[in-house]
């Protein structure tokens, strides 16, 4: 399979996470809550660890302030392999590059303060073949979905995680594919509208999902489809309970109400002595398939 590459984000979106999400931001009032440091990072398997530190509310509101007299350890087997002190925009980038099927830690401090993480790269999933679907489905309006069929690997080990991101090629950018109308069992088992899923319960050296999507863009009752690559991951088991939470917490802040006392459904935290969470994913991103 060919590769792309995939733009890193920027930290406005690294601090809610994952994807350019189309989940918006509600506004919170400030309750006063004392705040504390957070560490986030999504490592990526054969690119650079990369720690964000800043500061915000236990519960929420109040505004996130980037922390830049940090000091981010990096271990492995017990060792410290590199460290950065002193972030920019609460970025510390170290030297390090992520080892597939390789446990590290990440140690930070501030002001006194340690608080840690640990992760292990996952190994890079097997795309075996993704089709594209022009006539995926129809909803109940009678608009017609397309779609794409992803063939992949079954992993060795127990339960694997899988996501699937959908790379609109709209000849000026590249930009992820809302997930639209998914009816596929591995996807629906799991009670999210997310291409997130496990291979639990699979015994076959391969299986497949079916994903179904739009551009939000309309060609008379038919979606307008443009060229895509497909981005198969194998995440940790803490990135797919964080992409959950994620998803759940902005669904739910749509029901508040601002000025009254609520809050959002909490977010997953893998933090020690903090909060926050750090998750690993490896990928690998299919040929360009056109829809012609």
């Amino acid at each position: 399979m060919g590769r792309i590459k995939i733009l890193k984000p920027p930290l406005t979106i690294l601090l809610f996470f994952f994807l350019a999400s189309c989940a918006k931001e509600i506004p919170m009032p400030d309750y006063g809550f004392v705040t504390q440091p957070s560490m986030n990072a999504v490592i990526k398997g054969g690119e650079l660890i990369t720690v964000y530190l800043f500061e915000n509310g236990k519960i929420g509101g109040g505004e996130i302030k980037a922390v830049n007299n940090g000091l981010v350890e990096v271990f492995t087997d017990g060792i410290m392999i590199d460290s950065v002190r002193n972030g920019d925009e609460g970025e510390y980038e170290t030297e390090i590059e992520a080892e597939f099927d390789t446990d590290y830690e990440i140690r930070v401090t501030i002001d006194g303060q340690t608080m840690s993480a640990s992760f292990r790269v996952p190994s890079p999933p097997v795309l075996i073949e993704a089709t594209h679907i022009a006539f995926g489905g129809v909803d109940d309006e009678g608009a017609i979905y397309p779609g794409v069929e992803v063939v992949l690997e079954r992993s060795m080990l127990n339960d694997a995680y899988y996501e699937v991101v959908i790379w609109l090629d709209t000849y000026d950018n590249l930009r992820p594919a809302e997930f639209y109308f998914l009816r596929d069992p591995f996807i629906v088992r799991e009670g999210l509208p997310l291409a997130l899923f496990s291979d639990e319960g699979v015994s076959e050296e391969s299986f497949s999902v079916f994903i179904t999507y739009t551009t939000n863009s309309h060609s008379g009752d038919a979606i307008k489809t443009y060229p895509f690559f497909v981005e198969l991951r194998s995440v940790t088991e803490d990135y797919y309970h964080y992409r959950r939470s994620f998803y759940l917490n902005m669904n739910s802040q749509e029901e508040l109400e601002p000025g009254l006392e609520n809050s959002p459904a909490d977010l997953f935290s893998n933090v020690k002595g903090g909060s926050g969470r750090v998750v690993s994913y490896s990928s690998v991103v299919s040929d360009l398939l056109n829809v012609d």
